[in-house]
């Protein structure tokens, strides 16, 4: 989507009788937007994995401690 925004970009100029001359400005804002996207998406991958390894060590837990003292303490950390 990025590179065909960026080719749409590249035929909006240089002036008014290029291709995409009238979508200049909301190309330019799809692709800021974007670029939000893609920060916020690098944000929740980051925080998916960091959940994900917890979640992972709580399941480990769970094998390790059968006992309800073990379960329950595992139940706190969840």
């Amino acid at each position: 989507m990025q590179e065909t925004l960026n080719e749409m970009k590249n035929g909006s100029e240089p002036d008014e009788n290029a291709d995409y001359w009238e979508e200049k400005k909301n190309i330019e804002e799809h692709l800021a937007d974007l670029k939000r996207i893609k920060v916020d998406f690098d944000k929740i991958i980051k925080l998916y994995t960091k959940k994900k390894q917890e979640v992972d060590g709580l399941k480990n837990g769970t094998k390790r401690n059968l006992d309800n003292e073990g379960l329950a303490k595992v139940l706190k950390d969840l």
